[in-house]
């Protein structure tokens, strides 16, 4: 971590993101406790069989000891190659810990983003390069950098695609590259964040759409006729890279992952602070069907996302349903454990 100063320094002199310095200085002063903690999470949160994540589990992690814990499990044994890709995961990882204080979009979001990351790369059959690892890694740590709390969809009814997303990367780009990542990669970065915006599924234009029409031409079952997204930019990109789709799938997949594949407890409270967040309303079993049917649309797509999340799906999708025939009561503020 100590190497990473002076590109931290060098970065936020030209960076719009603030509170990078205090936050890294903050860091600092608990590095040691942080290395101890990398060798309790590679076991305690990174091993299957895995327990369904509370969000207490987290509240004393740091994204950065997450972040290096699932790097060094999972990026192979070769130190040069490590070395490459783990200054500009841990710059990542510190942007990810500056101050995020919203009900939903906060610092806990995105150490559970990172965390099924993690867990849908050890899931995965294949090994995947460390350079895939890192850049997935490093996307979850920044994919919501600087959310504000609105959406890509303006009161007036106009849909910007991407809007936040890029802006997230616009923050990041200027330590990203003082760590030595290159263009390439940080488009590729671009590309995988941006399919994170699901704030108008039902636009052929928006990216997480294409993401999924291009993730079922790789990943999905056969299917006949034309997908719902397909033509567009980024489903042409993706379809040309089997690569590349795959991390955009699992960042997507990670990111739903603790809304649609933990537990009914656990997506109430998601669900309740999303709310919170975005119109201040009370969050229903109608708010949780919605999200099902429009952004996850039956589930995860790929084998990782489904062995580690689609049970889970299907009980809360019926949970949901039979709440809903049920009055459709409103979830309380802090739900507690549901069966």
């Amino acid at each position: 971590m100590t190497a990473l100063e002076p590109l931290i320094q060098r970065a936020a002199d030209s960076a719009p993101l603030h509170g990078v310095r205090k936050t890294w200085a903050a860091l600092s002063e608990r590095a040691q406790a942080d290395a101890a903690l990398c060798a309790e999470y590679d076991a305690k949160l990174f091993e299957p069989p895995y327990d369904p994540l509370h969000d207490n589990c987290l509240q004393n992690a740091t994204l950065p000891a997450l972040a290096a814990a699932a790097f060094l499990r999972h990026s192979g044994t070769d130190r040069k190659t490590r070395g490459l890709w783990l200054p500009p995961l841990l710059i990542a990882a510190v942007l990810g810990e500056t101050p995020h204080t919203l009900p939903y979009h906060n610092n806990l979001h995105f150490r559970k983003v990172l965390l099924h990351a993690a867990r849908l790369i050890g899931a995965h059959k294949e090994p995947l390069p460390a350079k895939d690892v890192a850049l997935l890694l490093i996307a979850a740590c920044i994919h919501d950098l600087g959310h504000d709390g609105s959406g890509n969809v303006e009161p007036d009814g106009t849909y910007t695609p991407g809007r936040l997303e890029r802006r997230s990367v616009e923050y990041a780009a200027p330590y990203l590259k003082a760590a030595g990542l290159d263009e390439a990669s940080r488009a590729d970065l671009e590309t995988m964040i941006v399919c994170t915006d699901a704030a108008r599924p039902d636009n052929p234009a928006c990216p997480l759409t294409q993401m999924r029409a291009a993730a079922m031409v790789h990943f999905g079952p056969q299917q006949t006729g034309h997908q719902p997204g397909a033509g567009g930019g980024i489903y042409n990109t993706l379809k040309a890279r089997r690569d590349l789709a795959l991390l955009a799938l699992f960042l997507h997949e990670a990111d739903i992952m603790n809304s649609a594949g933990v537990s009914c407890a656990q997506t109430g409270l998601e669900t309740t602070q999303f709310k919170q967040e975005s119109k201040g309303d009370q969050a229903r079993p109608s708010d949780v069907l919605e999200f099902l049917g429009t952004i996850c649309r039956g589930g995860f797509i790929s084998e990782a996302g489904r062995t580690l999340g689609q049970n889970a799906y299907e009980t809360i999708r019926a949970r949901a349903q039979a709440d809903f025939e049920n009055g459709n009561a409103p979830y309380e503020s802090e739900p507690g454990e549901q069966a």
